[in-house]
């Protein structure tokens, strides 16, 4: 998922768009939800966080290269 950055902190809308996403994954039947990012984006992972995600390692088959740039995190639904 990406989003302005404007827009994603303005007035709390990161936050209602992963709201919206797990009403959504839960009504197709996840039971998880994964996501990946840079780790540049800290107010990203900020709201991750606030929406009760925990940091992971990368699946073993993510490339090496890029592991020490992106960030993973999961939640169950």
């Amino acid at each position: 998922m990406l989003i302005s950055t404007d827009w994603m902190l303005f007035a709390g809308n990161g936050e209602r768009l992963v709201q919206a996403l797990f009403e959504q994954a839960h009504l197709y039947g996840y039971k998880k939800v994964l996501p990946d990012s840079h780790h540049s984006m800290t107010k990203a992972h900020d709201v991750y966080r606030k929406l009760g995600f925990d940091e992971v390692d990368a699946p073993p088959d993510f490339p090496e290269e890029h592991k020490q740039v992106v960030v993973f995190m999961v939640r169950t639904l």
